[in-house]
């Protein structure tokens, strides 16, 4: 959650930007209204609304401000009063979402942003879907024909987030659904404080790249719309600066698979290593080619040059293992570097020739 709340925070400060007046902010679906009050202590002027009494009986007994109950669909503020309305894992609680999202549109001032937040991909539905109420997971299409039909706001941002622990988290859910393990209060019950903080740190790498790129998939939407601007159509954006934190973020996704795949395999169901490091190594090499060719260097125009490419993606990671090998060999045994720090330096620099390997495989004119 204390990532969650930092992607709001990095969302508004840059969608946000400070008049003469104070920003004045509405939290629709705000709980008992802790990000009201982390926002208030801010200098914003921040209302919250919820539907449910209880909560917002409880932080109003906190001493929190500005906390109302929406007891009907109409939201009772006037029209064009708010800068920014947040709209977090509120929509799929809501059947149906049209009157709700026209209404939020009518509060919201000429300029101000809408930001939301909600759960993706049905195939994920899991225990804490079911608990929470929802009547549905969303993909980036389902979510912009809702807020379609229902507002004339301009999308001017969308991307999947949660990415780096979509392959366990997935993993878990599919297995879960399959063997209908639906005993649990939640998927995921960890009690530890050291896996926490992995987890936390991992997210929190994830969230920086956020703040630059937009992913291809994970576990939650994070969108941002307007209202009343001009939408303009946009080409795909080959910057080389992006492309590189794409490249990143791929290879650390990629990572985060490989040891997933290899964890389920070889620890829960027992599998030979030799077997799981196959099976897990060729996956994780599938999933890079594609996240790499159609995501990070947005590759899409290929006609029929996927397979030739392939083969030049095989050929460059067999040279990548060759080459990395031989460096390490190199530094530990001629140089005396410790193995690990030799490691870190060959992949480094395997890294960066790779980026240069993939812009020319993946290259859109050729």
């Amino acid at each position: 959650m204390r990532v969650r709340r930092a992607i709001v925070m990095d969302t508004l400060a840059t969608y946000v930007t400070p008049g003469k007046q104070r920003v004045k902010i509405l939290d629709f679906g705000c709980g008992s209204g802790l990000l009201v009050d982390e926002l208030s202590k801010k200098g914003m002027s921040v209302y919250g609304v919820d539907m449910s009494e209880e909560a917002i009986a409880f932080g109003k007994s906190r001493g929190i401000k500005g906390l109302s109950v929406l007891s009907s669909d109409h939201i009772d503020f006037p029209d064009d009063t708010f800068d920014a309305i947040l709209m977090l894992d509120v929509l799929e609680h809501l059947e149906p979402v049209d009157h709700i999202l026209t209404e939020v549109e009518r509060i919201l001032k000429p300029g101000g942003v809408m930001i939301i937040m909600v759960p993706a991909f049905m195939f994920l539905w899991g225990i804490q879907d079911t608990v929470s109420q929802h009547y549905r997971r969303y993909t980036k299409p389902t979510l912009s024909a809702d807020i379609r039909r229902s507002t004339k706001l301009e999308p001017i941002r969308i991307s999947y987030f949660n990415t780096f622990l979509f392959p366990p988290i997935a993993l878990v859910r599919i297995v879960s659904s399959y063997f209908n393990l639906n005993k649990r209060e939640s998927d995921f019950n960890l009690n530890s404080p050291m896996i926490n903080k992995i987890l936390f740190a991992i997210f929190n790498t994830e969230r920086w790249f956020l703040q630059r790129i937009d992913y291809p998939f994970g576990v939650s939407i994070l969108s941002v719309y307007r209202k009343h601007t001009t939408h303009r159509q946009t080409a795909p954006d080959h910057n080389p600066i992006k492309q590189v934190f794409r490249f990143i973020a791929t290879g650390a996704m990629t990572a985060v698979l490989y040891l997933s795949i290899s964890y389920i395999l070889g620890t829960v169901l027992g599998i030979h290593y030799i077997t799981t490091t196959i099976a897990a190594y060729t996956l994780a090499l599938l999933f890079n080619f594609t996240v790499q060719k159609y995501w990070s260097f947005e590759n899409k125009d290929s006609k029929g040059k996927t397979p030739m490419q392939a083969i030049r993606y095989i050929g460059w990671s067999v040279i990548g293992i060759a080459a990395n090998t031989g460096m390490v060999y190199l530094l530990v045994a001629k140089m005396h570097l410790w193995y690990l720090i030799a490691q870190a330096v060959a992949s480094c620099l395997f890294a960066a020739a790779s980026f240069f390997a993939y812009r020319r495989i993946f290259r859109t004119k050729e």
